[in-house]
């Protein structure tokens, strides 16, 4: 019994040795194999609140929920850091009230925001699958609702989320989150916005892309 448990405890050994490496291994894979780009392509769903949600006048859009799309890219400048482009475009039916009380009749309008954010992301690829992200971004927003006028003003917004990596050059977006505001007529729009979808890599990391006669 004292010869077996010397070579049990000498094989667990060896089968640490060997899963450490081979996590090692697949770090560092995940490493050289660092994304030069990513392009995204996601579903929305958020939920807005205007700035004059609390009131009951005449033309007052009342909060509702908002579907649709935000696509774009991000551009790798190290293995942690990359520069977000992104295109959000949201749109539902509002109700729109018609007179000074809250009991007025509604109106059902279209409501439709269009944003353009660009800005820094932080994303931690030590993992082979799992990879989250964290990101601050601000620019421009267009907003308009049916019969009314248009508005174009700044926008923000700080968010993350998480990606499960598939393959070396496609991965799943689980969820990705953002606090989203906009100025307007009458002050700043707020929006609580929840995505998923397709992320596409493309290029290899910043290490293999150079070349093999260049000196280190």
């Amino acid at each position: 019994m004292k010869g077996f448990s010397k070579w049990n405890r000498a094989g667990m050994f060896c089968v640490l040795v060997v899963l450490n490496a081979a996590i090692a291994t697949a770090q560092d894979k995940s490493e050289r194999n660092t994304p030069r780009m990513e392009i995204f392509s996601l579903f929305s769903v958020s939920r807005d609140h205007p700035p004059n949600a609390s009131s009951t006048g005449a033309g007052v859009v009342t909060p509702g929920w908002l579907y649709g799309y935000n696509g774009g890219f991000a551009s790798n400048l190290t293995r942690s850091l990359d520069i977000v482009l992104e295109v959000i475009i949201l749109g539902g039916h509002r109700n729109v009230l018609s007179g000074t009380s809250a009991d007025s009749p509604a109106k059902r309008e279209f409501a439709q925001t269009v944003l353009l954010l660009a800005g820094p992301q932080f994303k931690m690829r030590k993992h082979p699958l799992l990879q989250p992200f964290a990101r601050g971004l601000m620019g421009f927003s267009y907003q308009g609702v049916t019969h009314r006028a248009n508005y174009a003003g700044f926008a923000a917004g700080l968010g993350g989320g998480l990606d499960l990596v598939l393959l070396r050059r496609y991965a799943v977006r689980i969820i990705q989150y953002d606090f989203l505001a906009h100025t307007g007529p009458n002050g700043w729009t707020d929006y609580h916005r929840v995505s998923f979808g397709v992320v596409f890599q493309f290029g290899g990391s910043l290490e293999s892309a150079r070349p093999a006669d260049t000196p280190k």
